[in-house]
């Protein structure tokens, strides 16, 4: 018969094993997207020099991603259709939970990510703003943003995805090279607009830009 003290070794060999997979770096997306029912739910990101698609199918409304992102990165989640869901920002360790209305952006809601939960909360503050102004409204509302926040990871997703940039190319350069370079990085700025590249200041890239794919739809993607 085997003695408690012949079995202390393998158990401890068994917890260890146990540790060492849940301490693998990863973050995990839990949500609730009203109405969808079981359509596929895809999450869009940068990490490592390369994009990543996620698709997960939910049940009765409700989905999670479980997945790796090293550094901050900005995430988009999307419908199989295309419909546009909500922006987060990612890094392991996370443990996101987020309740989504495409119906109603309004009711967005974000936690277990302070800087997800600061996109959220400035979403929900300008909708309005973004759905019926000028440009000019909307771009003036994101520079406050950023003077204010120029460190702010989250200035960087604001001006990747809601600046208007047409017209404003100019302000667009001298608006991303307010924002600190530890805030600004390829990670969080793949889906900026390609059209600045060639204009944008030394001191915005101080290395040689890098070829790179953006994800431009359900089933599309595009090589600059």
């Amino acid at each position: 018969m085997l003695r408690l003290s012949h079995l202390l070794p393998l158990i401890t060999l068994f917890l260890s094993l146990l540790t060492g997979c849940d301490s693998e770096p990863r973050f995990t997306i839990s949500g609730h997207i009203e109405g969808i029912g079981s359509r596929p739910v895809t999450l869009t990101y940068f990490t490592e020099g390369k994009i990543k698609l996620l698709t997960v199918t939910p049940i009765d409304d409700n989905f999670t991603f479980t997945a790796s992102a090293p550094e901050p990165s900005l995430a988009t989640l999307t419908l199989a259709d295309g419909t546009f869901c909500a922006p987060l920002i990612i890094e392991n360790g996370q443990k996101i939970i987020m309740r989504v209305d495409p119906a109603n952006p309004q009711k967005l809601t974000v936690e277990g990510s302070s800087h997800s939960e600061k996109l959220a909360a400035w979403l929900r503050d300008n909708h309005h703003l973004l759905t019926d102004s000028a440009d000019v409204a909307v771009n003036r509302a994101i520079a406050d943003y950023i003077g204010n926040n120029a460190s702010d990871l989250t200035s960087t997703a604001i001006l990747s995805l809601y600046f208007r940039t047409r017209g404003f190319e100019a302000q667009t350069d001298s608006l991303l090279s307010l924002i600190s370079p530890q805030a600004r990085t390829q990670a969080m700025l793949q889906n900026f607009n390609s059209t600045l590249a060639p204009q944008l200041l030394p001191t915005t890239t101080p290395e040689p830009i890098s070829g790179f794919t953006l994800y431009f739809g359900g089933d599309s993607l595009r090589y600059i």
